[in-house]
């Protein structure tokens, strides 16, 4: 059976409990792969691998108009990106 794992900044990983479920074919109902079950410590990961928008609203980030001025272009950690 096919595995899909978790992809955290472009990693692929199992989830750290090892836990998994099982994805079912909706026309079939059989099960066709395992998928990682993530918790909160997957989610802590991939969230700090995420990138941080600048405050702007996001139909401005969209056309690519977020980093107007180097203050704009801090990241959640304060340093510029």
């Amino acid at each position: 059976m096919t595995f899909i794992p978790h992809v955290i900044d472009g990693q692929e990983s199992e989830s750290a409990s090892g836990a998994r479920f099982a994805s079912v074919d909706p026309w079939t109902r059989e099960p066709y792969a395992e998928v990682a079950l993530g918790g909160a410590e997957a989610l802590l990961a991939d969230l700090g691998t995420a990138p941080c928008w600048p405050p702007a609203e996001p139909s401005t980030r969209a056309r690519g108009r977020g980093w107007a001025s180097p203050s704009a272009a801090r990241c959640c950690t304060g340093s510029p990106t």
